[in-house]
């Protein structure tokens, strides 16, 4: 698993499980997790541009090949890719 991978799996069980904070408030905890996953996001591609892949190294096992982008970034000026349910 690649470590942007780890990380955003850690910040989303942070976000979802309830866990003491000691001194610190929940909400205070959550603002910090929320923002860091913004930032996080915002490294991503949104969905009207093409991915800037970067090609990976030959010698780490990539054989020059394009790295895959598993995000994008969905927000309100890309809202528009999706469409309601077809009945």
């Amino acid at each position: 698993m690649p470590i942007s991978e780890l990380a955003l799996e850690a910040l989303t069980q942070m976000l979802d499980r309830r866990y003491s904070t000691w001194d610190k408030k929940r909400r205070s905890v959550l603002q910090i997790i929320l923002k860091t996953l913004k930032t996080f996001f915002r490294h991503f591609p949104s969905l009207d541009q093409s991915p800037p892949f970067p090609p990976l190294a030959k010698g780490a096992g990539g054989g020059g090949r394009v790295a895959e982008v598993r995000y994008r970034l969905i927000d309100w000026e890309t809202r528009h890719f999706f469409q309601g349910a077809i009945l």
